[in-house]
């Protein structure tokens, strides 16, 4: 239950989310202009109860997760302006009614009419549930990690959040009928006040329909407005509330704990200078963070439709491979981390490592048979450990080998592929394709769950070595590569200043890296391409670096 008082909290602090900034209007419409002490509960009880319902049934069956949010966002749209309609225009709504026999007589009509605003505001406030899900990162957190692992601690987590979320929104509408009470005529329902709350209403539920809404709420972004984001993340980005802190499998019992997590793998076989012990739980369970197995892509002319919350700047992994192009964005990989994948006829897998960006595609192609990857749900030294669904073996994501199971010590070829942002990526290759949202999962693609993890020096794992003899950052973004076994690595943000870099090895070899029009390419002094992939400094070292876990004396920093 250590997500009770952070849901609860998140719950208040959602009041201030830039998202929901944007609907309050409606909140407050409907809040006033009625004579009725109960509207206002009436309205936040059927929102809190939407949100429960509509989360729980995303969760419960993929029946809905094929449905595009913009389907949802008419639906809530249009009944918003319908209410608002209603409200600006009450005797011909009063008419349509009674020729569409909703009242039996005229003589019960304002009978009837007292039942309809109660209805009305139920209506109104459960409208609103699947466009005011997915606000903060905790409930983010709840609906993609907690959910799927433990129904009941998920369940009391939605319900605190929805408490805590009524809070505010219920002394918004009593604050504000109370305000309106003084003013004469405001609950005339043909009086000025009624109509400029209809008219608002009615603009609300456009700007829904139509999509301004989250232009809106990018503006206030970018213009520097957070709400209360950052305090919410100091709630959830504390390992204890997000990890168990039992996580260290004990030993003597390794075989026993991976079983705990729905792993067959086979303990007994270990790949050389791996330390079983080592291995951590993420929180998830196997498959609680779901790879995507068969990807769909679109057209840069589709981007809007399939993907509504891919921006410029955001950053995805590029391949190009024959005559394909194919990005992978950031914004869903953090939700995924392994995309089961072919290019060109050959068959990949892209991973990706939130707590250590570390970006790479290998091939999948093991002596002739295709094998897919799964997210086992467990970290050794803060790295992703997947997992492939023949044998359950555990492989090393940042080393591309099988740590171990009946696979250990067996290495992945690793596959070219570049990190940069979707501009840079869509005016290089206008025959790009986009990995769509429509993912076959509910994941809001708007939201990054880890908060400001990339922006300081916390790591939630501990980890061997972190690089200290280096003055780098921690999660200082590295280009790696190796050369005859020997690790390379250059500081990305200074070989993007330089746009050249080079490195001699201790056999006179000249490695040059070259960064141009957002790709970086690194060959040897014959011309042969290396291939590269991105990770943070800290995961990079404490994997290739004397003091790391590989024991690697050979490797090669350039950092000018």
């Amino acid at each position: 239950m250590e997500l009770l008082i952070p849901s609860f909290l998140a719950g208040i602090l959602t009041i201030l989310a830039p998202c929901v900034l944007t609907l309050l209007p409606v909140i407050i419409g409907g809040s006033l202009g009625e004579k009725n002490p109960l509207r206002p509960i009436i309205i936040v009880l059927s929102l809190s109860i939407s949100v429960i319902v509509f989360t729980l049934l995303l969760k419960a069956t993929t029946a809905l997760i094929a449905i595009p949010s913009s389907f949802w966002a008419y639906i809530s749209g249009g009944l918003i302006t319908i209410f608002g309609l209603t409200m600006l225009f009450p005797d011909t709504w009063s008419k349509m009614a009674f020729r569409l026999g909703l009242y039996k007589s005229q003589n019960v009509l304002s009978t009837n009419g007292k039942k309809s605003s109660i209805k009305g505001a139920i209506i109104l406030g459960a409208s609103l549930g699947p466009v005011f899900t997915t606000c903060s990162p905790t409930f983010a957190l709840i609906l993609a990690i907690v959910l799927p692992v433990s129904f009941s601690v998920a369940f009391s987590s939605l319900i605190a959040y929805a408490i805590g979320m009524s809070i505010p929104l219920l002394a918004i509408g009593y604050g504000g009928q109370k305000i309106v009470s003084k003013f004469k005529g405001a609950s005339n329902p043909k009086g000025w006040f009624k109509k400029s709350l209809a008219v608002l209403l009615i603009l609300t539920g456009i700007a829904i329909i139509t999509g301004l809404d989250k232009k809106l709420e990018t503006i206030i972004i970018e213009n520097g407005y957070q709400g209360a984001f950052e305090l919410e993340q100091s709630l959830v980005k504390d390992k204890k509330l997000l990890f168990n802190e039992d996580t260290k499998v004990q030993n003597g019992k390794e075989e026993q704990e991976l079983k705990k997590y729905g792993l067959e793998t086979n303990t007994a076989k270990l790949a050389p200078g791996f330390d079983l012990s080592k291995i951590a739980s993420g929180g998830p369970g196997k498959d609680g963070i779901p790879a995507i197995i068969n990807p769909i892509f679109g057209t840069l002319d589709e981007v809007s439709k399939n993907n509504p919350n891919l921006r410029d700047e955001h950053l995805g992994i590029l391949i190009k491979y024959e005559n394909e192009a194919k990005f992978y964005p950031y914004n869903i990989l953090v939700w995924h981390e392994i995309v089961n994948d072919s290019i060109g006829g050959k068959e990949i897998a892209i991973t990706f490592c939130p707590l250590c960006s570390s970006a790479i595609v290998y091939e999948r192609t093991l002596d002739g048979s295709i094998i897919q990857f799964g997210v086992s749900g467990l970290l050794y030294e803060s790295n992703l450990l997947m997992y492939d669904t023949k044998t359950e073996s555990l492989w090393s994501q940042i080393e591309g080998r099988s740590v171990v199971g009946d696979l250990a010590d067996t290495e992945l070829t690793r596959f070219p592929m570049q990190v940069m942002t979707f501009e840079n990526a869509k005016t290089s290759y206008p025959n790009l394709e986009i990995m769509s949202e429509t993912t076959g999962y509910s994941r809001n693609y708007d939201i990054y769950p880890y908060g400001d993890y990339n922006d300081n020096e916390e790591l939630y794992f501990p980890v061997s070595y972190k690089g200290e003899d280096y003055n780098i950052r921690l999660k200082e973004i590295i280009l790696a590569t190796h050369y005859e076994g020997i690790p390379i690595a250059f500081v990305l943000s200074n070989l993007v200043k330089a746009q050249k870099a080079e490195i001699t090895m201790k056999d006179g070899t000249i490695i040059t890296a070259v960064y141009k029009n957002g790709e970086a390419v690194i060959k040897d002094d014959q011309g042969n391409e290396l291939v590269s992939y991105y990770a943070q400094w800290f995961s990079w070292a404490n994997h290739n670096l004397e003091k790391g876990v590989n024991d690697n004396l050979n490797a090669q920093v350039w950092q000018e």
